[in-house]
């Protein structure tokens, strides 16, 4: 369970002022809960989704294209695990453990690989439009800010940024309203698997979906109850939850699938998880409806983010697992047997999500330069607004950002319609103008970087560099948890190193990607 995915409201608890710290009783619920849910209502929609040409699964091929494969494919992941586990080491030794270079106030680069490779995933389309959206808000929109209200630039960009939320809000709404009929499609897969299915072996029988939905239903709703003592209010937050689930589910196995524009969201955690967009979404509609029965304030924000934490975890889940079972169709596995390993893997992995978010905090600070959380920095502020709390966001902000957005839908409409070849990334300029800028380059660089290494190889693509920057980001990652954990237990890591030796390892990322496009 990859909790940058999957659990990014979760931590918008800590940032609302809600929670200090994680609690684990609640925190191991919404993960097993979340992840149960992704899991079973999965499976109505499993045949629908196998069967459907116009989804291209890239990530599931992929895979099956690694298990089929000879042992090439094991050395640019080892490679790229050391370079990431050893480039964390470096960062950790840095001072604040972060290796970062900085000037003009917000300017900079983070020398960090795991946003680097995932901007290498994504590739230089994608990247090129990050790089826009970061020069569009701290070279244009953050001095017209501070020029107008007259404050300096950390507090100009600290208020801009939340264009870049407008900005992804206008194109996933858009793209919303062009894919109902995957909507309609995901409806009658499931209606032909419980009048067609059942009993039939090839899935988890659709009795085994209504108890441990139900259950779970009622375990969320008993331990509201117990937590908000009240059953009213823990009635309609686990009601109208329950009912955002089997839409977002619904539409979050196809939008894996169909890598659209709501895909880019997923670089503010360095991942390609591709349901925050449609998630964003969702979760201000709750808010919306939340308030409207029971209003707003500090207690509903804790409602709604908990809820969400439930929300985010079953959408993510079964985005992943649509992925999982293209790659099973194609090498031959058993859905049965499938389904099975994943519930082991939810159980496995919920009851240790909240040591590990536990030890991230007391190691680096959720939201802090070391631990930027920009998800849950992005859905504690929505959620705060929407239910009445004072936050950053500002309306007319926002309301800039929704045209910003809004223009980029229609240029890439325009441009699609004149010439086929030219792309407008819209998704990918608005990230650029949430994230920080040094961040933000950073996502960019890698795209560029893996454009340049096929031109440097000749022109040929490989799977493999692809392979490699997975090992750079999963090395990163699982050495930043040994050290969260170490930082936890006050064992200081920091010795003073400067950025050189990180960035060292950046360029070394990219001649790996070199070297592995060449076979």
């Amino acid at each position: 369970m990859c909790i940058r995915d999957r659990f990014f409201c979760v931590p918008a608890l800590l940032l609302a002022g809600v929670w200090v710290d994680f609690d684990y009783l609640t925190t191991t619920l919404l993960a097993f809960a979340g992840g149960m849910l992704g899991v079973f209502l999965m499976i109505p929609l499993r045949e629908g989704l196998m069967s459907a040409r116009h989804i291209e699964y890239v990530r599931g091929k992929m895979c099956a294209d690694v298990l089929r494969s000879d042992v090439r494919v094991v050395k640019p992941v080892v490679s790229g695990f050391a370079v990431g586990a050893v480039s964390k080491i470096f960062s950790a030794l840095s001072e604040g453990g972060v290796a970062a270079v900085r000037w003009g106030g917000i300017w900079g680069l983070d020398f960090a690989v795991a946003p680097f490779a995932a901007g290498a995933v994504f590739g230089p389309v994608v990247g090129l439009g990050v790089i826009c959206g970061a020069l569009l808000c701290a070279g244009v929109f953050v001095p017209l800010y501070g020029a107008l209200y007259g404050v300096d630039t950390a507090a100009s960009w600290l208020a801009v940024r939340y264009a870049g939320v407008g900005a992804m809000a206008a194109v996933a709404v858009f793209w919303l309203l062009g894919v109902w009929r995957d909507l309609v499609a995901s409806l009658r897969s499931a209606r032909a698997y419980f009048i067609h299915q059942r009993g039939s072996g090839v899935d988890i029988s659709s009795r085994a979906i209504f108890v441990v939905v139900v259950a779970i239903a009622a375990a969320l709703l008993v331990h509201f109850c117990g937590f908000f003592g009240g059953s009213g209010e823990a009635f309609w937050v686990v009601a109208i939850v329950m009912g955002a689930i089997l839409f977002v589910v619904a539409m979050a196995s196809r939008f894996a699938g169909l890598g659209r524009p709501s895909a880019m969201l997923g670089v503010a955690t360095f991942s390609v998880n591709p349901v925050t967009g449609a998630v964003l979404l969702v979760l201000s509609a709750v808010c919306v409806v939340m308030a409207g029965l029971m209003g707003g304030g500090f207690r509903m924000q804790e409602l709604v983010l908990l809820g969400g934490g439930v929300l985010t975890t079953a959408a993510a889940t079964a985005a992943d697992i649509s992925q999982d079972l293209k790659t099973g169709q194609i090498v031959g596995a058993k859905p049965f047997a499938q389904q099975g390993v994943q519930i082991l893997g939810v159980l496995a992995a919920a009851p240790v999500v909240a040591f590990v978010l536990s030890w991230l905090h007391r190691g680096y600070g959720v939201g802090s330069d070391a631990l930027p959380a920009p998800q849950a920095t992005m859905f504690a502020t929505i959620t705060g607004a929407l239910l009445g709390r004072k936050t950053p966001l500002s309306g007319s902000v926002f309301l800039l950002g929704v045209a910003v957005g809004g223009a980029l839908v229609v240029l890439e409409w325009l441009l699609r319609r004149r010439w086929r070849g030219v792309k407008v990334p819209a998704m990918a300029v608005a990230v650029g103008l949430y994230l920080p800028p040094a961040l933000g380059l950073m996502v960019g660089l890698g795209g560029v970087a893996m454009w340049l290494s096929r031109r440097l190889a000749g022109g040929r693509g490989s799977l493999l560099p692809v392979m490699c920057a997975g090992g750079l980001i999963g090395g990163e990652a699982l050495t930043g948890v040994v050290c969260g954990l170490l930082r936890a237990h006050d064992i200081s890591l920091a010795l003073g190193y400067g950025a050189l030796p990180s960035a060292i390892f950046v360029v070394l990322a990219f001649f790996l990607f070199v070297r592995f496009q060449r076979g």
